[in-house]
């Protein structure tokens, strides 16, 4: 079975660093690989693609009334510009009006014991704690 084009690449690039390496070294007058074209990675596109009825059935679980009609435009400007939560540079835990509160008990030898980050909702509510040590959450 022939190996895929970013399979190739990869060990193509060990190939072309070792050679380098033995140029560097002495070892070879010159590197015979070093004007070696590496293939380019392949692109996929992803497995699964809503269908139209999926997407249709998505925007309408949104609701209705002030929260549900925003929940809607975004889930229409997300849809319509195939923008991803990773382009629009915001996180779950980082909604606009919450605060976090970061909480440190050090020992008498001055060693952390404990770190932990509270974010807190606009409303007063706790979203989450997070222990910094370990990445754990804690649900509230």
């Amino acid at each position: 079975m022939p190996l895929s084009f970013n399979c190739q690449g990869t060990r193509l690039v060990a190939v072309r660093v070792f050679f380098r390496w033995l140029t560097r070294q002495h070892h070879l007058l010159f590197n015979p690989v070093g004007e070696m074209d590496l293939p380019k990675k392949e692109t996929r596109l992803p497995r699964h693609v809503l269908t139209v009825a999926e997407i249709a059935q998505v925007i309408d679980a949104a609701g209705s009334g002030e929260l549900g009609l925003r929940d809607r435009a975004i889930l229409e400007t997300l849809y319509s510009t195939s923008m991803r939560r990773a382009d629009q540079g915001v996180s779950p835990g980082k909604v606009p009006g919450s605060s976090a509160l970061y909480e440190k008990q050090i020992d008498s030898a001055g060693k952390t014991i404990q770190y932990t980050k509270t974010t807190t909702a606009p409303d007063g509510a706790i979203v989450h704690v997070k222990d910094k040590i370990t990445g754990n959450v804690v649900t509230p």
